[in-house]
């Protein structure tokens, strides 16, 4: 007998990441249906959803924001029969996790951005499929065979925060271009880039390639990559 698998992902209400709003829409379409109105429900005023898809050993709960994990999970019965797969927009407290872990846990994160292995199965580019657009058992695998690829995931995040950091001197540098790198305009940037800015800038910028504490890096990925790759051969 398979064992049943509880699909968690915690997104945030945020209009142009459409998750959550097309989670509330599915939400709203299976109330409406007798024949899948009981097996839908919600916690705490719809913070969180819960759908149970096509047979009982799918179970799908979105929980928008990381901090209502903990109370929503309490309320479900049984988790031990469950494999449980976690998709988080934000980065767990390690007081949020402590519960988990005596359960089955697979756990990663994800951006909302186009191009993210788990954000492209739960919507694609154009909207029309993934999982918060068709809740069935296909995109309910799909999310879960896209969160087991963990490091490519993590090098998804971690491009995705690189670039995120650098994008005000990639904004001023094509205002530099756009002026014809009039000298009122160096000006401005210089001032806007005093009281070292920019050397903080560099440090997040070597943090994120090579690791500082208990945090996520380029350098992290590389080696667990290297482990896995170890562990592979010796199964062979």
């Amino acid at each position: 007998m398979n064992r049943k698998r509880l699909l968690v992902v915690i997104t945030i209400n945020f209009e142009p990441y459409k998750v959550w709003q097309k989670f509330n829409e599915r939400y709203d379409e299976w109330k409406a249906d007798p024949q899948r109105s009981s097996r839908c429900r919600d916690y705490q005023n719809r913070n969180a959803l819960l759908f149970e898809i096509d047979d009982s050993e799918r179970t799908l709960l979105v929980v928008e924001q990381r901090e209502n994990l903990h109370t929503v999970l309490k309320n479900l019965q049984n988790l031990n029969n469950y494999d449980i797969y976690i998709a988080t927009h934000r980065a767990l407290e390690k007081n949020e996790t402590d519960f988990l872990n005596s359960y089955t846990v697979e756990l990663t994160l994800f951006s909302h951005q186009p191009g993210n292995p788990v954000y492209d199965a739960l919507i694609s580019r154009d909207e029309t499929d993934g999982l918060a657009v068709n809740l069935n058992s296909t995109n309910f695998d799909k999310v879960i065979k896209a969160i087991k690829k963990k490091l490519l995931i993590r090098i998804s995040i971690l491009k995705h925060r690189i670039a995120h950091l650098f994008l005000p001197i990639d904004i001023d540098l094509q205002g530099l271009m756009e002026t014809n790198f009039k000298q009122e305009y160096w000006d401005e940037v210089a001032e806007a880039w005093k009281g070292g800015k920019a050397l903080d800038m560099l440090r997040q910028a070597r943090e994120l390639l090579y690791g500082q504490g208990e945090a996520d890096s380029v350098a992290k990925v590389v080696e667990d990559a290297k482990a896995a790759a170890t562990d592979d051969r010796k199964k062979e």
